[in-house]
């Protein structure tokens, strides 16, 4: 169960209740989930897949996965999104979906560029570290098109709760899951 400590963060971060109760429950599963994704910390990732330098503290790790990402998905590079995550690193997609490992997660990131999505940016709110493992509660935004019309696109906004793992070679993602805010009198 989440304690006082996690209610105070979201209540500064979110305004609305519904947000706080989900952050809050949020905050406990994230913890959770940590020590699930600890056991792939020691696992040997080849250099060229360094995600962020191993001496990173997790604030400038997760400020720099969150530019990276920005910056693969503005090149449309599903390889390099890609490389951002463990090796079996896990998208849970706004759809739903569960992406895991990064062959999954390369071919998720070319449909999702080929939907015509583009122009997404994070902005870290918040970090946790626990020893090689820690998480972050951030703020997006992606341009993504508009079901039904094939040539319209729309603005979404949201959150994103990020797992991360770190190794010999540096941080990745172990766990990225967005959750998009709903459109407001649309």
């Amino acid at each position: 169960m989440a304690g006082p400590r996690d209610r105070v963060i979201c209540r500064a971060a979110w305004a609305s209740r519904s947000i706080q109760v989900r952050c809050a429950t949020s905050f406990s599963i994230l913890a959770a989930l940590l020590g699930l994704f600890t056991a792939a910390t020691g696992q040997v990732v080849p250099p060229n897949e360094i995600a962020v330098s191993p001496k990173a503290s997790l604030q400038d790790a997760a400020v720099e996965l969150a530019r990276r990402y920005d910056s693969f998905y503005r090149q449309k590079d599903a390889a390099g999104m890609a490389s951002l995550y463990a090796a079996d690193g896990e998208l849970v997609s706004p759809g739903g979906e569960v992406i895991r490992g990064r062959d999954a997660l390369k071919a998720y990131y070319r449909r999702r560029f080929a939907s015509g999505a583009s122009g997404h940016r994070i902005t870290v709110l918040e970090t946790h570290g626990l020893g090689d493992s820690g998480f972050s509660i951030s703020d997006f935004s992606v341009s993504a098109p508009t079901a039904g019309q094939p040539s319209a696109s729309h603005l979404e906004r949201g959150h994103i709760a990020a797992v991360y793992a770190h190794d010999r070679t540096g941080w990745h993602f172990a766990l990225v899951q967005p959750s998009v805010t709903p459109e407001v009198g649309g």
